[in-house]
């Protein structure tokens, strides 16, 4: 990549024009070039007392004593003070930093005038005697060409005022001899100071530009550098995001292996259970084929159940509705739920009384209670489980006896599509059980924390905030939550009833249903067939029942066009298998009743009750 140096000392490059430079660029050079300057006070300073030496030592004998020693201790005093001068700079070593020039110019005085001036002002000590002119004038010279090299490349103005102070004294003694040959020593002196200027010049450029070059090669290797380790940061984000891809698809597959064949065992019970029933043999219904196969639809409805709250998690559309929830009722409700399941497989199951609230969202925390006591029982075999609270450490716990969890599990039971085997035989899940907990959890501020080792049970504990724990007031019982007791419907024999699906077999049992209600029920292929059926404007419905996605059009947007034109404006159930975001997302926002796929019977009573039929 070439360069090239413009006025304004803008690098331009052949991909870019790296700019500015101007004032953060220059005060460096700035502060480098007086850096250059004070590190050569040292060896300026031995150089002074050497010469000192040679001089005393060149004259001795030839020159009067008096003389020689005043000039000597002249000498002593000058350089003892740019010593000094150097020391006082070292301790302030920042106002140099922060203001170079100016350091600059007290060096110049202290350095190229206070400590050369003894040099130059030699021949005229020793004027008197002639001898040692020329002899003077060759140390006066050597001296002044020592005050170039050390600091005309730095600092032109440095070698201007310090060959000056050693040059002209020397030149002024030639010059008052006053003789041809003296003169010419003089004319010489001044000529070899002034061609030395443009040199100066020149070299201090050229210097400049060096360190500028440096610098900016400094800032580019610093700015690759960062440009390199950005982009090892996103090299590395990016096979982070891929190895994460590749699990998370792994994860799918092994979770779509698994929940096809879990979602086929109960159709497949199902299927040999109304089989049976329908044997030449079987003369009347048998309850205990009845009550198999509706345990085969209780378990698709959980596992849709799992499938739709991970849904509404990713969609966004389950948000947390706080309030001060009782935990001796609400433990009293989990204990009533659970007691005859485990009573049914020979465990004991119990609640251990608490007082005390905590706040969060009530429907939440029974569906990761209910949860949490069903994987218990499920993983149990003997013993049984139990359900307490921890005041002191603010923990809701689930404490099983069953076959427990290894360490190195511990975190990946929370995951997505994991299951680990073992527990109860037949039991059967997708995989999505605990991480729902673990997001329900977060939703109320809350964390879950697990404590297991094999052989020695499990307790799953939901860790609430300090702030979200309250002793109990004096109140009553509060009301049990949507999921374990259905609201109480009341008897609306006639009501008028139209329930729009394009599937036969769906038409065909809402048929059956609505009409052992006492309803006066209708039935529609769609849409089209709905208007049809409304056209007359004599039968108007008092409930819509319809489904999402109809053969001809959409459920929802159905029901928004009936409502604005019946009057007045019939109730509506919508029934959905939608578990997309978006789908979950504008059903939440339509502020009607929804009912997702498939269907259980106490959740259709509690809609129906909702809505007043």
């Amino acid at each position: 990549m070439q360069r090239t140096f413009r006025d304004d000392m803008t690098i331009r490059t052949d991909d870019e024009a790296v700019s500015p430079r101007l004032p953060d660029l220059n005060l460096r050079i700035e502060r480098e070039i007086t850096r250059l300057l004070y590190e050569q006070d040292i060896p300026g300073i031995v150089t002074n007392y050497g010469a000192m030496l040679l001089a005393v030592w060149l004259h001795w004998g030839g020159a009067p004593s008096a003389v020689l020693l005043s000039w000597l201790g002249l000498w002593l005093a000058c350089n003892t003070a740019y010593l000094a001068f150097h020391l006082v700079q070292r301790r302030h070593g920042a106002g140099v930093h922060d203001h170079p020039v100016f350091w600059r110019r007290l060096h110049v005085l202290f350095a190229n005038v206070v400590s050369v001036a003894p040099a130059g002002l030699m021949p005229w000590f020793l004027r008197d005697v002639p001898d040692v002119l020329f002899l003077n004038t060759a140390l006066v010279i050597v001296y002044a060409a020592g005050v170039y090299a050390s600091n005309a490349m730095l600092w032109p103005l440095s070698y201007v005022v310090g060959a000056a102070t050693v040059l002209a004294p020397l030149a002024a003694v030639h010059a008052a001899q006053g003789s041809r040959t003296a003169l010419g020593v003089a004319l010489a002196l001044g000529a070899f100071y002034v061609l030395l200027i443009p040199f100066a010049r020149v070299q201090a450029r050229a210097l400049r530009r060096a360190i500028r070059v440096g610098f900016e090669n400094e800032e580019l290797a610093a700015r690759l550098a960062r440009q390199t380790a950005r982009a090892e940061r996103e090299r590395e984000a990016a096979e982070s995001a891929r190895a994460e891809a590749l699990a998370a698809n792994r994860a799918k597959a092994r979770f779509l292996a698994a929940a096809t064949h879990d979602l086929r065992q109960p159709l497949h019970a199902l299927s040999l259970t109304l089989s049976a029933m329908e044997s030449p043999a079987a003369h009347t219904p048998d309850a205990n084929a009845i009550a198999r196969a509706r345990d085969c639809t209780n378990r698709l409805a959980s596992m849709f159940d799992a499938l739709l709250d991970q849904a509404r998690l990713d969609a966004g559309t389950r948000t947390a509705q706080f309030e001060w929830i009782e935990l001796g009722p609400f433990l009293r409700q989990v204990e009533m739920q659970f007691q005859p399941l485990a009573e049914e497989r020979g465990l004991w199951f119990r609640c251990r009384p608490a007082s005390g609230r905590v706040n969060g969202d009530r429907l939440a925390l029974w569906r990761i209670v209910s949860n949490l006591v069903t994987n218990a029982l499920d993983a149990t075999e003997e013993g049984g489980v139990l359900v307490a609270w921890r005041a002191r450490t603010h923990t809701l716990e689930v404490r099983d006896s069953g076959r427990g969890i290894e360490a190195i599990h511990h975190r990946a039971v929370f995951e997505e599509f994991r299951r680990f085997d073992g527990g109860r035989a037949g039991v059967q899940g997708l995989g999505l059980g605990l991480a729902t907990v673990d997001r329900l959890a977060r939703l109320m501020n809350a964390r879950v924390a697990l404590r297991s080792a094999p052989g020695k049970g499990s307790v799953f504990g939901i860790v609430f905030a300090p702030e979200s724990v309250a002793a109990s007031p004096d109140v009553t019982d509060t009301p049990v939550p949507a999921d374990a007791a259905a609201p109480v419907r009341r008897s609306r024999p006639g009501a008028r009833v139209l329930a729009v699906d394009d599937d036969p077999a769906v038409l065909d049992a809402l048929e059956s249903l609505l009409r052992a209600e006492g309803w006066d029920a209708r039935l529609a292929r769609g849409a089209a067939d709905a208007r049809a059926q409304l056209q007359d404007g004599r039968w108007r419905p008092e409930l819509v029942i319809l489904d999402r996605r109809l053969g001809d059009g959409d459920g929802l947007e159905l029901a928004r066009q009936l409502g604005r034109e019946i009057e007045p404006s019939p109730v509506f159930l919508i029934v959905t298998g939608d578990t997309a975001p978006e789908a979950l997302q504008e059903l939440l926002a339509s502020g009607l009743e929804i009912l997702h796929k498939p269907v259980v019977p106490d959740r259709w009573n509690a809609s129906l009750a909702r809505l007043g039929f």
